[in-house]
């Protein structure tokens, strides 16, 4: 019987091809980790850029509606300016900041003290007397500080509280003047997250505004921004958190005024 034996060519050629497919596999494993890298790579710095982008937006928002919220109160305790004429000032600042609903604030003798834009009032749908619940809103920290938050209205709808001093030149001291306004101010700013999740949290950990409704539950934010450890103001930084063995990259700025993130 004749016994078969491999060709020494055809040895050759399955051992060349054992190593050709030894080569191929090597090579197409390291392009696969590097491409995951490049792409781990890509998504962070993606993250960081919109968290950034984000938290610049909000301080340049928060910084035309701090000057407007001070020119309404200068112009809410002029007594030496009409009612008629305090109304045709105020005017062109509630069309150029539409989202500003009222100023409210609490007297010397505490009596509330009120200047509303009631078109933009009526058409949210709010009663004007429930804005008067927050003229004794939290102060600020302290005269030069600002403080932003997220409140419900007696209609259940959600609105943003800032609040900040203002000194009375003619009696002396301070009274804490409260802007209300619709989270919208802050529309423009987390549109800038595009593809991306993202909440703006108020110093007392409650959603202002995000890309879900507001009445969201949201505590995956608050317990991801626990993850930041000191987190001074101005500053930002991006995270990479795992959940069911998932990889996500987690993005958290504090914005510089109002104790927001």
């Amino acid at each position: 019987m004749n016994k078969f034996i491999f060709p020494l060519r055809l040895k050759v050629l399955i051992t060349v091809l054992a190593f050709l497919m030894m080569v191929v596999g090597f090579i197409t494993a390291t392009m696969a980790d590097l491409f995951h890298q490049d792409k781990t790579a890509y998504v962070r710095d993606l993250s960081a850029s919109v968290t950034s982008d984000i938290k610049n937006e909000v301080d340049t928002i928060l910084g035309g509606y701090v000057s407007a919220t001070r020119v309404l109160s200068e112009v809410l305790f002029a007594d030496y300016i009409e009612p008629e004429a305090k109304q045709r000032l105020v005017k062109p600042l509630f069309v150029a900041y539409p989202e500003i609903l009222a100023l409210v604030t609490t007297g010397r003798h505490d009596e509330p003290i009120s200047i509303y834009n009631a078109s933009a009032v009526r058409a949210a749908g709010i009663d004007p007397d429930g804005l008067l619940d927050f003229a004794s809103a939290q102060p600020a920290e302290s005269a030069d500080s600002i403080g932003v938050y997220s409140v419900k209205l007696r209609s259940g709808k959600h609105a943003v509280v800032l609040t900040l001093e203002h000194h009375l030149s003619a009696e002396g001291g301070t009274l804490t003047i409260s802007a209300i306004a619709t989270p919208g101010l802050f529309r423009r700013a987390i549109d800038r997250a595009d593809a991306f999740q993202a909440v703006l949290i108020d110093a007392r950990s409650n959603p202002v505004i995000g890309t879900v409704d507001a009445d969201t539950d949201v505590r995956w934010a608050t317990a991801t921004l626990k993850k930041f450890e000191n987190l001074e103001d101005g500053a930002s930084g991006v995270i990479n958190i795992w959940d069911d063995d998932v990889e996500y990259f987690a993005g958290a700025a504090k914005i510089d005024v109002g104790g927001l993130h």
